[in-house]
């Protein structure tokens, strides 16, 4: 009876136990696939290799041209340094390609492996190089991407024509039942890996939880039309809980093209976070909705932009469709036309020529708090009449209904621009909603905007408008803002029957706010200490805490960092002190003295 017992729970050990196969660059594929007599191709290998297996790649070069189709729990790793040169030339497929027919009902056991330490050079000739469809807890680890076609990295969670939930978004729509979870891309470099506005070079569509760090992605422009080289949504996105952080993304310009973005994501379902990230391309979000989570975007501690100013029509943070419980805080926008742009644009149009879309936008609960809003503007060339804005929230003649934002905060920033071109229409801070619009409450708070004049049409640190359509605005409160050396006196401009009601409006402070180099505050600048208590902003772009009554813009005054004081000389009975200037104490309380 022990002798069965033990046997009984052996049994799945047996069952899923690990074998280790081997490749090298002098091995042979009539070989065991051992160590000591390896396999010659890693296309081999995955055709050999079954769930629970590891494929350990031996260093070298090895030419592959055929597709690796990979088990779900065999795991790839590099023994020392691994090149990859691929030949392989079919049509829309990647080189190694893992997927599990309804994988994603099992999140158990499908999926539950890795490829680590290897480097995939596509030789512009390779659509793709990983798809990971259907599949859960894969990780690409410490791997290097270089000149595929389309595509480096896919994950897909689950096939639309499987897809039997109603949209959240759209009711005549639908979005998929099931998610991936647990999937990883990390610590990996990305190379010329896509071209034009269909593809990035990281694509992930129906993921829970994918967490993407540590990259480097590089795209130099490549073919015509728009540059979206960073990553990009898979099949409409519909992805939740994202964790994007300290990435690196550049994305050589594409000209006068807006499509010009380091990422683009659609249709989040709550709970992303993308932060701590640098991104040379525009950031994009289309449509948005927190779920079970307290945010469906934040946006937190990333650098948008470029090193110079520009003679080309590009964003910042794109904000479109119907989105809610949005924060976009403690940012840092440099060089760009636009800082943050909140469209009415839907992604997906309908009806004839595909130009309008039937649904009313909703964007409700959008903070924009402690961002830096650096170098605003664009040099002359290349759509000169575009206008140059920190924040805007815009309009579309492509939406049947009218809009709505409900819940509006735009709260200590600090908003320089410093490149107006002869022939820029509108000059403005912050562009207020208009056209087809209702606002139910929208707030400008404790801003610091300077340098926005010399538009030929408008300018101003704060400008509205009913040019474009008639609008009905309700509770706007601009309040304790500092304009300095922006258009019409630097005051607030509304004309064209921009009327709100209610209205409660504070007269901008207009004086030199006195910045040091980093928008830190003087002493003695007039934007100390005369701000507004927000309790949604308790923290300033430092993290520290805003005194009440605050400073107006990113930072409270004494928070920055100072200058360390230098060590007494021994046995001078100098008083000690920290970097504060307090006298220190040891644990009795006596001053301590050197």
């Amino acid at each position: 009876m022990k002798k069965l017992i033990f046997i009984f729970l052996l049994f799945p050990l047996l069952l899923f136990s690990q074998t280790n196969y081997y490749v090298s660059t002098a091995g042979n594929n009539g070989n065991p696939g051992t160590l000591e007599l390896p396999w010659r191709n890693i296309w081999y290998a995955c055709s050999q290799a079954t769930g629970g297996n590891d494929i350990n790649v031996m260093s070298g070069t090895y030419a592959e041209g055929t597709q690796w189709t990979l088990a779900s729990g065999v795991s790839i790793y590099a023994m020392g340094g691994v090149r990859v040169e691929s030949s392989y030339a079919a049509t829309s497929q990647p080189l190694v390609k893992g997927e599990s027919t309804n994988g994603w009902l099992h999140p158990t056991y499908i999926g539950h492996q890795e490829i680590n330490g290897i480097t995939f050079d596509g030789n512009n000739i390779t659509y793709a190089a990983i798809h990971i469809n259907f599949r859960h807890y894969v990780k690409i680890v410490n791997c290097h991407f270089i000149d595929f076609q389309y595509n480096a990295v896919t994950f897909y969670g689950m096939p639309m024509t499987s897809w039997t939930e109603t949209s959240v978004f759209e009711p005549d729509r639908t979005m998929p039942n099931y998610f991936c979870v647990g999937n990883e891309i990390s610590n990996c470099t990305f190379t010329n890996c896509t071209q034009g506005t269909g593809n990035g070079q990281i694509n992930i569509g129906q993921q829970d939880g994918i967490k993407i760090f540590n990259n480097d992605i590089y795209q130099p422009l490549k073919g015509s039309g728009g540059n979206c080289g960073g990553i990009k949504f898979k099949a409409d996105g519909y992805n939740k809980n994202t964790d994007m952080h300290h990435n690196s993304i550049i994305v050589d310009l594409n000209g006068g093209n807006s499509f010009n973005f380091s990422i683009e994501m659609w249709y989040e379902l709550g709970g992303c976070k993308y932060y701590n990230n640098v991104f040379q391309g525009g950031t994009d979000f289309d449509a948005a909705v927190k779920g079970s989570s307290t945010y469906s975007i934040w946006f937190h501690h990333n650098e948008v932009g470029y090193p110079t100013h520009q003679q080309s029509n590009h964003y910042g943070f794109n904000l479109e469709a119907s989105c809610s419980d949005v924060i976009i805080e403690k940012n840092y926008f440099h060089h760009v036309r636009a800082g943050i742009y909140v469209s009415q644009i839907w992604p997906i149009l309908t009806g004839s020529g595909r130009n309008y879309h039937p649904y009313t936008n909703e964007l409700n609960n959008i903070r924009i708090s402690c961002n830096i809003f650096s170098n605003i503007g664009r040099l002359a060339g290349g759509g000169d009449w575009e206008p140059v804005y920190g924040v805007y929230f815009g309009r579309s003649s492509r939406v049947v209904d009218i809009t709505t934002l409900d819940n509006i905060y735009v709260d200590n920033n600090v908003i320089e621009c410093t490149a107006v071109t002869p022939y820029s229409y509108y000059v403005t801070g912050i562009w207020l909603p208009n056209s087809n619009t209702v606002v139910n409450n929208l707030r400008v708070r404790n801003n610091i905007i300077i340098g926005f004049a010399g538009g030929t049409n408008f300018s101003a640190p704060i400008f509205g408008t009913g040019l474009y359509g008639s609008n009905d605005i309700n509770d706007l409160y601009i309040q304790k803002n500092l304009c300095y050396g922006n258009g019409n006196s630097n005051n607030t401009l509304l004309v064209s029957g921009y009327a709100p009601d209610p209205y409660t409006y504070d007269t901008h402070i207009k004086l030199d706010p006195l910045f040091e180099t980093d928008y830190h505050l003087q002493e003695g600048s007039p934007a100390i200490g005369v701000g507004m208590w927000i309790d949604e902003v308790p923290t300033d772009y430092e993290d520290k805490d805003f005194y009440n009554p605050r400073s107006l813009g990113v930072y409270e005054i004494g928070t920055a960092e100072p200058e360390p004081e230098p060590e007494p000389e021994p046995g001078t009975g100098q008083i000690w002190t920290d970097g504060f200037g307090h006298i220190l104490t040891d644990g009795l309380g006596n001053i301590i003295k050197k």
